[in-house]
C-alpha cells in the first residue's frame, strides 16, 4: 500500500490517523520482540545454547530499541 507524504496542508484527522498506524506498528514490532525474546532465551537456557542465548539477548536490545522509538514519535 502506497501512502503519500505528508504535507502541511493534511487535515488533522489524516494526521491523527496516519499517527494511530504509526503507534500500531510499533506496538506490534515491540509485543513480537517480546516474545520472541523470551522464547529465544528460555530454549537457549533449557537447550544449553550459547548462541540461542546471545540471540536473545540480541533480541532483547532490539525491546529497547523499540521502547525509544515509541518515546520519540
Amino acid at each position: 500500500m502506497d501512502y503519500p507524504e505528508l504535507t502541511s496542508s493534511d487535515s488533522p484527522q489524516m494526521r491523527r490517523e496516519r499517527e494511530e498506524r504509526i503507534q500500531g506498528i510499533i506496538n506490534t514490532g515491540l509485543v513480537c520482540n517480546i516474545f520472541l525474546a523470551i522464547i529465544k532465551v528460555t530454549f537457549g537456557i533449557f537447550g544449553h545454547s550459547r548462541a540461542l542465548l546471545a540471540d536473545g539477548v540480541n533480541s532483547t536490545s532490539d525491546i529497547v530499541y523499540y521502547i525509544v522509538v515509541k518515546i520519540f514519535t
